[in-house]
């Protein structure tokens, strides 16, 4: 029986994907080589459409995934920001709150004059954590995302330790922050904040 060279050209080139996807497999569980890069046992080869590259485990691959699923997922990505903010303030940690903050932010708060600028903001809650040690009770009620802009509204509790004694304050309250993508970041731009007796709802 005679064989083409078609059958023969078809059958080598199987016998290469084949052993393409045996060598990828391979190189999770032992040692091998792809061209001039060496694997050791345990680590994987990657391909970043330039060249090849040994990873320890998947966590930077599933790094660059989560990347481009919030870049698709605009809210996924805002919410991200919204979380993060909210875990500085729990923290008391006014550094870690004002990265969130745009230059000319703007902030109203209860029975005061707006705050008008960052350096402005920044000295409000140096001053608010300097009086004051914070635990924060807090629930995501809204957040929308509109092209470059987003916002969010929050309920919380505020437990307020006086640093120099007397008892805590407990202050109930709502606010809503508007953001803007700036050098594609999300930063805060303006905030409005309001105060109540939760007894009274």
């Amino acid at each position: 029986m005679n064989i083409s060279a078609k059958f023969w050209v078809i059958a080598v080139a199987l016998m290469l994907v084949l052993l393409s996807g045996a060598t990828w497999t391979f190189a999770q569980n032992s040692a091998t080589s792809i061209t001039e890069l060496s694997c050791t046992a345990g680590q994987i080869a990657k391909f970043d459409g330039a060249a090849w590259a040994c990873a320890d485990d998947l966590a930077e691959m599933q790094a660059q995934l989560d990347e481009i699923a919030l870049k698709v997922d605009p809210k996924a990505e805002f919410l991200q920001v919204v979380y993060a903010l909210d875990e500085a303030y729990k923290a008391n940690d006014a550094d870690r709150i004002m990265e969130f903050y745009a230059d000319d932010v703007v902030t109203m708060l209860p029975g005061r004059p707006p705050l008008v600028g960052k350096e402005a903001v920044r000295a409000d809650w140096e001053d608010f954590f300097n009086t004051f040690t914070v635990d924060r009770e807090s629930e995501l009620v809204y957040a929308n995302v509109d092209g470059d802009s987003a916002e969010r509204r929050m309920e919380w509790t505020n437990t307020l330790t006086p640093k120099d004694g007397g008892e805590p304050i407990v202050e109930t309250g709502n606010c809503i922050l508007g953001f803007k993508k700036i050098d594609g970041e999300w930063k805060l731009t303006w905030e409005m904040a309001a105060t109540y007796d939760a007894s009274q709802m």
